[in-house]
């Protein structure tokens, strides 16, 4: 008995992410992607938490989709002091997207929906995924403009990679392209 609601959980994981991928190819451009993180040089409690989301966050989307994402949550404070030092972060949100509590809503989002295995992990998961996307796509500090530059110019590429491959789904995502890049491909 055991061993069938294993499997049959195991098969129900499989049929989520085989729909998260979209079977005929990627739902999203995040999921063309790297899917891990070097987190070695990370506090040993983000560390650690990274295995718990790989292992819950997975089991509805590819990892790839959260670990690619646009999102950078900041504080009040940090999203104005950002706008001082560095104005070019908020040029195109497609390439990147500061904003207030904008992981924890998306946390909030996932664990509403049925079957989302994050439970009592959300907390935790997101203060990586905050932690996570500041350290990567901008500095710890928000003051590292080498490292927006290199997200930003990553995130172009996955744009343009998922537009040539997924034109339509791109229209259907990005329906008014604020770049000239964006809209005129490659």
């Amino acid at each position: 008995m055991f061993l069938a609601a294993v499997l049959g959980c195991g098969l129900a994981l499989t049929a989520r992410r085989g729909r998260a991928q979209g079977g005929s190819g990627a739902l999203f451009p995040n999921d063309l992607g790297p899917t891990t993180i070097d987190v070695s040089s990370y506090p040993k409690p983000y560390q650690d938490t990274y295995k718990v989301f790989r292992f819950k966050c997975a089991a509805c989307h590819t990892i790839a989709r959260p670990i690619n994402s646009e999102y950078l949550e900041v504080t009040g404070a940090e999203l104005a002091a950002l706008k001082r030092k560095m104005p070019e972060a908020f040029q195109e949100t497609a390439l990147l997207r500061p904003e207030v509590g904008i992981w924890k809503r998306y946390v909030k989002k996932m664990m509403a929906k049925p079957g989302c295995p994050v439970g009592g992990d959300g907390k935790r998961i997101w203060e990586f995924l905050v932690y996570d996307s500041k350290v990567r796509k901008i500095g710890l500090h928000l003051d590292n403009p080498a490292k927006l530059g290199a997200w930003k110019h990553f995130r172009w590429e996955l744009l343009q990679k998922f537009k040539a491959e997924n034109p339509k789904r791109f229209q259907e995502l990005y329906p008014r392209c604020t770049s000239f890049l964006l809209c005129t491909g490659s």
